[in-house]
C-alpha cells in the first residue's frame, strides 16, 4: 500500500509539471484571442492571460519548497523556490510609445501599484516563514543540521530583494524579472547536471537518463546566454516590428520546456522513492 506521504509527493511532482502546461496554455490561448504573438511570454503578463501565469508560477514556487530536496538539490531548488514568485509578480520592461514614450522601454506606471503589494506580500511572507524555521531550530525543536540550507537561502534572497526595492527601486524594476527568471534556470540546469550521478542513498539514474539530465543542463545554459544576448540586443536596437518569431520568446518557451523534461523524468527516476518526502536529509 502506498503511504500517506508518497501519494503526496506524487501529487506534488504531477501537479507542478500540470502547472508549466497552464501557463503554454494561457499563453496560447491569449495569443490566439489577440491574434499575434507577443515578444515574451513575461509580456503577456499585460494581457488577460496575467492571473493564470502569475497563479501557476506562485503555485510552482510553493511545490518547490515543498519539494525540496537533499544537501546541494535542496539549497538549489529552496533558491528557485524563493525566485519563482519574483517572476510572477514583478512585470517585465515592455516597449510601449503609449506607456514609456517612442522608442522606450519600461514598467508601465499603470501596474507599479500591483507591483509593489506583490513584493510587499512576498517579504512579510517571506519572512514569516524564515521566522517559523527559526523559532524551532532556536527552541530545538528543530535540529540545526535540517534547517540550516533553507535559512541560509532565505537570508541572502529576502534582504537583498527588501534592499533593491526599498533603496533601488528603478533597478529592481529593470532588472529584478529577467535576473530572477535566468537565475532560476540556471539553478534548474545545475539541478539536472547534479543527477548524472545517483545520490549515495540512491541508485544512478538509467543511461537514457542521465542523457536527457546533460541536455537539460547544457540546454538551460545556452537558453539563458542566447536570452541575455537578445535582450542585451534589444535594448541597444530598439524596432516596433518583432520578427515572426520572437527571440526572447522562443527562448523562454524552450527553458520551460527543459524544465518540463527535466521534471517528467526525474520524477519517474523518483516515483517509488520512499526517501523522498519530507524526510529528505539535509
Amino acid at each position: 500500500m502506498i503511504s500517506a506521504s508518497l501519494r503526496t509527493y506524487r501529487y506534488l511532482r504531477i501537479g507542478l509539471g500540470a502547472l508549466i502546461i497552464v501557463i503554454f496554455t494561457s499563453v496560447a490561448v491569449a495569443t490566439v484571442s489577440q491574434g499575434r504573438l507577443l515578444g515574451s511570454i513575461s509580456a503577456y503578463f499585460y494581457t488577460p492571460a496575467r492571473s493564470a501565469f502569475v497563479g501557476a508560477i506562485v503555485a510552482s514556487a510553493v511545490a518547490l519548497l515543498a519539494l525540496s530536496g537533499h544537501r546541494a538539490e535542496r539549497a538549489l531548488l529552496d533558491t528557485a523556490g524563493l525566485l519563482a514568485p519574483l517572476i510572477a509578480v514583478v512585470a517585465t520592461p515592455i516597449r510601449s510609445a503609449t506607456d514609456c514614450g517612442p522608442g522606450l522601454t519600461c514598467v508601465p506606471e499603470r501596474v507599479i501599484a500591483d507591483i509593489e503589494n506583490g513584493v510587499l506580500t512576498y517579504l512579510l511572507i517571506g519572512t514569516a516563514g524564515w521566522l517559523t524555521v527559526v523559532i524551532p531550530v532556536v527552541t530545538r525543536t528543530v535540529e540545526w543540521r535540517v534547517a540550516r540550507i533553507s535559512l541560509a537561502v532565505a537570508t541572502v534572497v529576502l534582504p537583498a530583494v527588501a534592499a533593491l526595492w526599498f533603496l533601488a527601486r528603478p533597478v529592481f524594476l529593470a532588472t529584478v524579472h529577467f535576473g530572477a527568471a535566468a537565475l532560476f534556470f540556471l539553478v534548474i540546469g545545475t539541478i539536472a547536471v547534479l543527477h548524472l550521478r545517483g545520490r549515495d542513498d540512491s541508485p544512478d539514474p538509467a543511461r537514457w537518463m542521465k542523457v536527457v539530465y546533460g541536455i537539460v543542463g547544457g540546454g538551460m545554459v545556452a537558453v539563458v546566454v542566447i536570452a541575455v544576448v537578445a535582450v542585451t540586443y534589444e535594448q541597444l536596437h530598439p524596432r516596433d516590428e518583432l520578427p515572426a518569431v520572437p527571440p526572447v520568446l522562443a527562448c523562454e518557451v524552450a527553458a520551460l520546456s527543459l524544465f518540463l523534461v527535466f521534471w517528467v523524468v526525474q520524477s519517474i527516476q523518483r516515483w517509488n522513492d520512499d526517501s523522498a518526502p519530507l524526510t529528505a536529509a539535509a
